[in-house]
């Protein structure tokens, strides 16, 4: 038997303090990933999927009613330049996780191309695990 999930998860993104030269409202995924956009506020909201309609008309209004409280919502936060809800603010970790990453980075080298470390693991398992930390170290760290 099939699992369904139990809850969907409804994403909203606002950022602020843009170092490029797009409007803040046009923000490419490219651009958070790079670091263009120094701060980034995420508002997610938790719907249980009983609450989902199924009939295709009632999903259509379901999704245009979402999107009508998504751009309240982010009309609220650039006029005001804060969510409405009660939320979870994160320090930024940019030094730390670029020791931790470049850590990461020179183990796998050294597993990765030392008799010892070929006896651990195997190079199937090195090579995606070396080329994906490389490009959140580029991307992340370096990329701004």
């Amino acid at each position: 038997m099939m699992a369904f999930p139990s809850w969907l998860f409804y994403v909203s993104v606002a950022v602020t303090k843009v170092s490029s030269l797009q409007p803040l409202g046009n923000i490419l995924l490219q651009e958070l990933a790079n670091g263009l956009c120094q701060e980034v506020h995420i508002h997610l909201r938790r719907i249980d999927i009983k609450d989902v309609p199924e009939e295709e008309n009632d999903v259509r209004e379901f999704l245009v009613d979402r999107f009508e409280m998504k751009e309240r919502l982010l009309d609220r936060f650039y006029s005001t330049g804060s969510l409405p809800e009660k939320g979870v603010q994160l320090a930024a970790q940019g030094r730390r996780h670029l020791v931790q990453s470049l850590l990461i980075v020179l183990l796998a080298l050294g597993l990765g191309f030392t008799s010892t470390g070929l006896t651990w693991l195997p190079y199937h398992m090195l090579v995606p695990a070396i080329i994906g930390l490389v490009h959140v170290v580029h991307h992340v760290y370096l990329g701004r």
